[in-house]
């Protein structure tokens, strides 16, 4: 059976695929004149959280009563502190699904990590104390880490942010983006058009560690040929040095997973010749999907994979017309992962987060394209191959639409 639940008024929806190869479907009408219920805390002593969307917006938006209690989420974020910037953009994507539901199917208790793992884990047991079944963060890995000893062995999932392996349990799921599924997507796609000689320049730091760990171990199962992984320092504003230890004229392509400013300056501090160039494949992961273009002539023709950037759009274009600025990149995943509990809730009024209710084999369609969780807490999703071509972006390998 297909679960379909469309958003009014941006039309932005989670499809829930529960059984493959069903055809029937199922639709849920919102009724846009329902006011959207307010969120509440019932945490004794904490702030009562109530997500209000901008002056602007209409009087019906802003109408709100009181909620019929039902599950309760926990939301686990830095809402102040040094990651606050992120936490902050987040939170507001969880309004967004919250207030385009238009059901009150969630009770959230929202809790500020404060950007700190201990205070993360103190927030965590007192979301496991209240009764919550599930709770969507944390962001970052150290703080996920943290709190692992708190739901250990308890009836509680939890979605976080985090894209760490590491940091995944059987009841932890991290729906961060995978570098090594991104590295697998993508390689294996160059590997179809012959290219076989890899070259990387990664920065060295915690995500660079991981997708040097990923592009080794992936070496031997697709085949391919590393001619060269240097790392420079975070910060580091000359590259010229890397010339020759990345053996440009031996490789096929030169893999980059830094944002465009550094990739741009990188590029350029090589100084390819015409002859390397017109022979060499520029390589990224998702960390350029929000270009619709490169500002430079250096990343023109660069390959790199990602989600459906068209899913995303509509989610941006309300996320900016709501609040007046652009989201973190993530946000999207918060928005999905309230979208996705919402669906279960409306599906199973029983015990709809449970771990078994979560690993849906067929998984889960959201605006950022197809998911599903797996049994070890680590999250699997389909990418698109994506090229700067010409001033736009050319998708050169569509998503797969099922697992």
């Amino acid at each position: 059976m297909l679960l379909s639940m469309k958003r009014k008024p941006f039309l932005l929806c989670l499809v829930l695929m529960i059984l493959s190869g069903c055809s029937s479907s199922v639709q849920e009408s919102i009724d846009e004149t329902q006011p959207p219920p307010i969120l509440t805390s019932t945490i004794e002593g904490e702030e009562l959280i109530t997500p209000t969307l901008p002056d602007d917006q209409s009087a019906e938006k802003k109408a709100t009563h009181l909620p019929v209690k039902k599950h309760k989420v926990g939301i686990l974020l830095p809402l102040t502190g040094v990651r606050s910037h992120i936490g902050q953009s987040l939170w507001k994507a969880i309004e967004l699904s919250f207030f385009e539901s238009g059901e009150n199917i969630l009770e959230l208790i929202v809790k500020d990590t404060k950007s700190s793992p201990e205070v993360a884990k103190e927030s965590a047991q007192a979301l496991v104390q209240s009764g919550c079944e599930v709770i969507v963060g944390p962001i970052f890995a150290d703080e996920v880490s943290a709190l692992t000893p708190v739901v250990s062995g308890q009836n509680v999932s939890v979605l976080s942010f985090s894209n760490d392996p590491k940091v995944a349990r059987d009841n932890i799921f991290i729906l961060g983006f995978s570098p090594k599924e991104q590295l697998h997507r993508l390689l294996a796609y160059v590997d179809s058009l012959g290219v076989k000689k890899i070259s990387a320049l990664l920065p060295r730091n915690a995500y660079g560690d991981l997708v040097s760990q990923n592009l080794l171990s992936l070496q031997e199962e697709l085949g391919f040929q590393i001619i060269a992984l240097e790392r420079y320092e975070t910060g580091q504003q000359n590259f010229a040095s890397y010339r020759e230890k990345l053996k440009l004229p031996e490789t096929q392509a030169l893999l980059l997973i830094d944002g465009e400013k550094t990739a741009n300056k990188i590029l350029s501090d090589l100084d390819m010749d015409d002859s390397t160039l017109d022979n060499l494949r520029i390589l990224g992961l998702s960390q350029w999907d929000h270009l619709p273009k490169p500002s430079s002539d250096e990343l023109q023709g660069a390959m790199f994979v990602a989600p459906d950037p068209s899913l995303r759009a509509p989610f941006m274009s309300n996320f900016e017309n709501t609040y007046h600025q652009a989201p973190e990149r993530i946000s999207s995943l918060a928005y999905d992962a309230l979208s996705l509990l919402t669906a279960l809730g409306r599906q199973n009024e029983i015990h709809p987060f449970k771990v078994d209710t979560l690993l849906q084999p067929s998984g889960f369609e959201g605006i950022e394209g197809l998911f599903r969780l797996k049994s070890d807490g680590t999250s699997e999703r389909r990418y698109a191959v994506l090229q700067f071509s010409h001033g736009v972006l050319k998708v050169l390998s569509p998503s797969n639409t099922k697992f």
